[in-house]
């Protein structure tokens, strides 16, 4: 069993509250998506059908786990000073993060099927600025 010492624990209370370095995002789909225009359109759709279902399963596990979390720990939750605050806060970045990767499969797969553009960038644009 681990337990972190008091030396260790005074340098992750300061840690916590330092800026992350900034990294680079590297997703190998986006990158694909880049160059999407050269594919065969049915595989591609497929590619993303696969990365959309994959997205959406990691999705109902983390909505599962929430669903526990609220039921066992209510009010916890919402009270920064608590532990389960924490593992609340991340795990709702995590449903976030995989609700909006599942939900961009979707619409470049659904781009790929089709032959004509079946909306209009206005919409297009509105959805992304969530509105």
């Amino acid at each position: 069993m681990y337990e972190i010492t008091a030396r260790g624990l005074e340098d992750l209370k300061e840690w916590v509250t330092q800026r992350p370095v900034p990294r680079p995002t590297r997703d190998e789909l986006t990158l694909k998506t880049y160059s999407v225009w050269l594919a065969d359109k049915e595989e591609a759709a497929r590619l993303f059908r696969e990365e959309q279902l994959r997205h959406e399963e990691q999705l109902a596990h983390y909505e599962e786990l929430r669903d526990w979390m609220e039921s066992g720990h209510g009010q916890e939750l919402l009270s920064p000073d608590s532990p389960w605050f924490a593992s609340y806060a991340s795990l709702r970045r995590g449903i976030g993060y995989e609700r909006e990767y599942a939900e961009w499969c979707r619409w470049v797969a659904d781009s790929l099927e089709s032959r004509e553009p079946s909306e209009k960038l206005e919409k297009v644009r509105s959805e992304d600025d969530g509105g």
